[in-house]
């Protein structure tokens, strides 16, 4: 398997992490997320601070832009946001020159800082969109209360 490759666990289908090469971040209590051998689940939350964790150690999703990017894909998880609705988010009404060519930039970075493929993050003509288990995402969990 490769970094954001398919785990099937009985019936949920669920991205993992190997190999993880993103940026480290030292947890209270020293829980380090770096370059080691780690196969865990990605867990979002984003109900309160957004944060994105694999197993028992948190992610860092540097910059702003990418964070937003993340934030306006888990919200309206299993749908697919249109491209303008997701500039608008991220560069709040003033774009840059090349507004298709930097949300891909943005979404190239999140993938990389969170290790994740295709089969998380995905891309259509109409935009952009994530694949999320309820089980890894707090809103849905919330949302099936």
């Amino acid at each position: 398997m490769r970094p954001g490759d398919i785990a099937i666990e009985g019936e949920s289908r669920i991205p993992v992490l190997r190999g993880f090469r993103g940026t480290a971040v030292r947890e209270p209590g020293g829980i380090e997320m770096g370059v080691t051998d780690v196969t865990e689940p990605l867990s979002f939350q984003v109900l309160g601070p957004l944060a994105v964790h694999a197993g028992p150690r948190r992610v860092a999703i540097p910059g702003g832009r990418q964070r937003i990017l993340l934030a306006a894909l888990l919200v309206r998880f299993g749908e697919v946001v249109p491209v303008d609705e997701l500039v608008d988010r991220i560069w709040d009404g003033a774009p840059p020159m090349h507004p298709r060519r930097a949300l891909h930039v943005c979404l190239t970075r999140l993938r990389r800082a969170t290790g994740a493929g295709p089969e998380l993050l995905r891309t259509s003509d109409a935009g952009y969109g994530i694949e999320v288990d309820a089980q890894q995402l707090d809103l849905a969990r919330f949302a099936a209360l």
